[in-house]
């Protein structure tokens, strides 16, 4: 190609000579003027003056341009870094391909068409290929650098409200409750505890309704059981469990030292040392029903 086409000034000086090229500029600016002759001409010439210089006028032009004026500024912009577009899963998008002269006229033609989210556009030496993207999804962002070519995103998809409404809510509410609560408290303790603790249950009932509101002093000896084998209490994952160690000289206190606790859901006795150190803590108060669910 031997016509440089200049979109904008550029014009400060030349270089090169005559071997490179004619540099003329049209808009922008005014010529420089001529500066006037050091005297003036010897016979007056017949023809009439010359025009003063001329300079850019505001005025309209006299033709319309060939073409529509390129879209208004802003409505298009290209996914950084320079690329072609590529969807979220690295898929090309959707789009059709056209032959354009340049860029702007790719952008052009997207505007025209009413479902037209962007544009990819490759030029080369000739025409360039012009991939109107008819997806807005085709944006997640750009691949093969600049020699891929220029991605450039036009709109956004809006979301428009649902054709129709959603369903009527339903002329019943849901279910009731059940009528009555959940069953009482067996009579006899389990032989081993529940998987998960009821919300707040009893330790155990009594044997007999008492007199009067007040508990009793002491509950019923059935209301510990032992977890066999014998062993250490521990928790379904091999873990300890939540305890607080006291020392109890027999299993019988440390039973009863659970029971006086309302938390304690448990114990764990490893019997007296030889020496009866009553600092040897052997009594552990287990506040954690999930402390029980095997023994090692």
């Amino acid at each position: 190609p031997n016509c440089e086409i200049h979109y904008t000034n550029t014009f400060d000086h030349t270089a090169g000579g005559s071997s490179c090229g004619i540099c003329t500029q049209c808009r922008g600016g005014s010529p420089p003027s001529r500066p006037p002759t050091r005297s003036p001409t010897r016979i007056p010439t017949t023809r009439s003056p010359t025009r003063a210089p001329y300079a850019v006028s505001r005025a309209p032009t006299r033709s319309p341009t060939r073409r529509p004026t390129r879209s208004p500024t802003g409505t298009c912009w290209e996914i950084e870094p320079m690329g072609c577009c590529r969807t979220a899963t690295g898929g090309y998008g959707t789009f059709t391909n056209r032959e354009m002269p340049n860029r702007y006229e790719c952008e052009d033609l997207c505007h025209s068409q009413s479902d037209c989210f962007g544009f990819e556009w490759r030029g080369g030496s000739g025409a360039g290929i012009c991939e109107i993207h008819t997806s807005p999804d085709d944006f997640a962002y750009t691949a093969g650098g600049s020699s891929c070519g220029m991605c450039c995103q036009c709109k956004t998809a809006s979301r428009a409200p649902t054709k129709t409404p959603t369903r009527q809510p339903t002329k019943q509410p849901t279910k009731t409750p059940t009528k009555s609560p959940t069953k009482q408290p067996t009579k006899t303790t389990t032989r081993s505890p529940t998987k998960q603790s009821t919300e707040a249950p009893a330790k155990t009932p009594t044997k007999a309704p008492t007199s009067s509101r007040a508990p009793t002093r002491s509950p019923s000896p059935e209301s510990c059981w032992e977890i066999e084998p014998m062993g250490c209490c521990r928790t379904s994952t091999g873990g300890y469990g939540t305890y607080t160690k006291y020392y109890r000289p027999s299993r019988q206190e440390c039973k009863w030292l659970c029971l006086s606790i309302s938390n304690c859901y448990g114990f764990e006795w490893s019997g007296t040392s030889d020496d009866d150190d009553d600092d040897d803590e052997n009594c552990e108060i287990h506040t954690d029903p999930g402390d029980f669910a095997y023994t090692a």
